[in-house]
């Protein structure tokens, strides 16, 4: 009887440790993709693009750096860095500035528009990681006349900046 009692009694601990570990236990849940919107891009960047302008003859090609800011509410600033066009530096290295706007779509796509000097630029990309830390997208310029531009353009975060 002893043997009895102390099986039914064990059996009931078992029982109830497993309840308590169930009901203890945190339940997981899954949290949807909210995909991305203008608030993803948020902080400075380093800007790195390159391209071909077609107001020389024949186009020159060029590349340029510069560091930028996305304010995550659609605005956008940059200072450029430096500029080589045809392997040779810009004489006007580090004086010339940018602004406009972005707008990032729920499925990571961006678009830019800003000036830089008497001209606007288009940028359209995609934002290639979850937290915003990288973008790359093709860049057009003025499509008529003799500052016709076209470019690749890679945006990535400088972390720990907002």
């Amino acid at each position: 009887m002893k043997r009895t009692i102390f099986v039914i009694a064990s059996v009931l601990v078992v029982i109830a440790a497993l309840i308590a570990v169930l009901v203890v236990r945190p339940v997981r849940t899954v949290k949807a993709q909210t995909g991305c919107s203008n608030r993803t891009l948020m902080g400075n960047y380093g800007w790195t693009e390159s391209g071909t302008e077609f107001e020389y003859s024949p186009p020159q090609f060029w590349t340029q750096v510069a560091l930028v800011h996305f304010d995550g509410n659609g605005i956008f600033t940059a200072s450029e860095a430096y500029e080589i066009l045809n392997g040779v530096a810009s004489p006007d290295n580090g004086t010339g500035s940018a602004s406009g706007t972005y707008t990032v779509n729920p499925n990571c796509t961006i678009q830019i528009t800003y000036t830089y000097g008497e001209d606007t630029y288009y940028d359209h990309g995609l934002i290639v990681d979850a937290v915003g830390g990288e973008v790359i997208a093709n860049e057009y310029g003025p499509q008529e006349g003799p500052d016709m531009t076209t470019g690749q353009v890679d945006i990535k975060k400088i972390w720990g900046s907002n």
